[in-house]
């Protein structure tokens, strides 16, 4: 339910502050990529392309432990578990693609 307030003198509406953050909740849920830091996104990136953590931690200037950490993150934000017989890495990326 979408509640409008009269913002005052000013001319101006004010939105019910819970109906706001219900709203932003819901576009985040919609699109699980909006949920990952800028980081992970290039770390996502480096996986599209095609390198391997090593490779990402170079381009990065980051340690390949740190790129792990991020990868297991970027995992678990797109809610890509372990399936048998499917790479999550490919399946990040085509989620990613697909955006």
């Amino acid at each position: 339910e979408l509640c409008i307030r009269d913002g005052g003198g000013a001319g101006g509406a004010a939105f019910d502050p819970e109906v706001v953050r219900q709203l932003l909740a819901r576009g985040s849920h919609a699109d699980p990529l909006t949920r990952l830091t800028p980081r992970e996104r290039e770390v996502l990136d480096a996986m599209a392309e095609g390198l391997t953590n090593a490779g990402t931690a170079e381009r990065l200037r980051m340690s390949v432990s740190a790129v792990e950490k991020h990868v297991a993150s970027i995992f678990g934000k797109l809610a890509i578990g372990d399936a048998a017989g499917y790479s999550r890495r490919v399946l990040a990326v085509l989620r990613y693609l697909g955006s």
